[in-house]
């Protein structure tokens, strides 16, 4: 196994097999218990997150990602973590699919592209202080970028932060964000076809849509809620119907 670690954390490369195999059970149940904590305290989340299968991936993954259909994780990862953490990166991985981070980077730099889409959760889930937000990663978190879109952020890191200072100096990403069309698909990474992708949004469309019903009226963040209003009452161009 090879993974890497962050700046206050790393996994143990000497772990047993049985020791990882029996945390890896351990980090399920305790994931299981997250998931029930966000159903209580945030049905939203809670709701989203019963839809993602939750899948080990200590060989070769080093924190979190997901693709959509599945929550991946490194069980040492997660077992370095408090309940509350392990609820915050639960909700950070369905913020990504809510706002379709795997789909809308098109051709922007990947590295920068993905912090600015951490911003972006991040912001949403200590403003409504959805779980906590995990210590031991030195998160990119910044309420400048309150309001703004991933894009948006993507255009400010580019013109006024790159050409001046490593982006590294401004944090760490929290998790890994898959590159779903290349992935090695053998064990590995997930690959998927466009077929495939395009499967997955629509079906977070409607997971989105039963969850918010599921949570009530005030229990959506307010993004979550307007990209909801835009799904169920588009705007239409009369003069083009017309």
């Amino acid at each position: 196994m090879s993974v890497a670690g962050k700046k206050h954390w790393e996994p143990d490369p000497d772990i047993t097999e049985d020791a990882l195999e029996q945390m890896t059970k351990d980090v399920i149940d305790r994931i299981t218990v997250a998931r029930v904590g966000l159903l209580l305290k945030h049905p939203f989340f809670g709701n989203m997150a019963t839809r993602l299968k939750v899948k080990a991936a200590n060989d070769w993954l080093p924190t979190a990602a997901v693709d959509g259909r599945n929550l991946y994780f490194n069980a040492q990862f997660f077992n370095a973590m408090s309940n509350a953490e392990i609820e915050f990166v639960i909700a950070h991985e369905i913020l990504h699919c809510v706002f379709d981070h795997l789909g809308r980077r098109d051709d922007r730099d990947p590295k920068i592209y993905n912090v600015a889409a951490d911003y972006i959760v991040n912001n949403v889930l200590v403003r409504d202080k959805i779980g906590e937000k995990p210590k031991l990663v030195d998160c990119f978190q910044d309420f400048k970028y309150e309001g703004w879109t991933s894009e948006e952020v993507y255009d400010d890191l580019m013109e006024n932060v790159v050409e001046h200072i490593d982006i590294d100096e401004l944090g760490e990403l929290l998790d890994e964000h898959l590159d779903l069309e290349n992935g090695d698909g053998d064990g590995g990474a997930p690959k998927l076809s466009k077929e495939e992708m395009k499967e997955i949004r629509d079906s977070i469309k409607e997971s989105m849509l039963s969850a918010a019903q599921a949570a009530g009226a005030g229990k959506v963040p307010g993004e979550v809620a307007r990209l909801i209003k835009q799904f169920t009452e588009p705007k239409m161009n009369w003069r083009e119907i017309l």
